[in-house]
């Protein structure tokens, strides 16, 4: 007889290395207002990609976008995701990004225009808990563990490095952790939308957008 644990559900990000941007458009991208996030900064500026600079960026995060969106859902019909909103976000020296969702998005982005060693995002699993060694078991109870892994973890950092890609579903939390190095970390991140026909006119949940 044969054992072994079967995965169910489980959640899908897309990791790609695309194009990576030269000093002068960095530098560029710096010249951006700013506003103060809970513990880094971000552009004023909330529709980034839509600038002519950045319109081959724009074209490849939006095929990857559709891939994903195709490998994901399996859309029927003639359904696909565009880019809604789009920003900068600079990360320093002893700042983080706080743990949070994108709302009224279906797919949300980011992409690593400067990074160092070590650098990752962080996804969080909804109401798991994870600290001093202990494994959240579920009813609000918790217990010592000698290791972690798919099933018992509370969160999972993926490394990025330059001209990354990483796309999620909206509703993942996620965030970064505090960095020690003293390279400013800058990203774009985007949230997306679909255009076309959704649910099914018999079921009473169509929905044209």
């Amino acid at each position: 007889m044969t054992n072994y644990v079967i995965s169910l559900f489980p959640t899908g990000v897309y990791k790609s290395s695309i194009l990576t941007l030269d000093d002068d458009t960095v530098k560029h991208i710096n010249t951006y207002a700013v506003r103060k996030n809970q513990a880094n900064v971000y552009s004023e500026d909330s529709y980034c990609l839509s600038s002519e600079r950045f319109s081959e960026l724009s074209a490849q995060l939006a095929y990857h976008l559709n891939e994903y969106f195709k490998f994901m859902y399996k859309p029927k019909g003639d359904v696909s995701p565009y880019i809604t909103q789009s920003w900068f976000n600079w990360t320093g020296k002893n700042q983080s990004h706080h743990r949070h969702i994108h709302s009224n998005s279906i797919i949300s982005g980011v992409y690593y225009v400067r990074t160092q060693e070590l650098d990752a995002i962080t996804f969080y699993r909804e109401n798991i808990n994870q600290a001093g060694g202990s494994v959240d078991i579920g009813l609000n109870l918790s217990m010592q563990t000698t290791g972690y892994n798919e099933f018992t973890t509370g969160n999972m950092d993926v490394p990025v490095k330059d001209g990354d890609l990483i796309l999620f579903p909206s509703s993942l939390q996620h965030g970064v952790k505090q960095r020690d190095g003293d390279n400013l970390r800058i990203s774009i991140a985007f949230n997306s939308f679909v255009r076309g026909k959704i649910g099914d006119y018999g079921q009473l949940n169509e929905l044209k957008l």
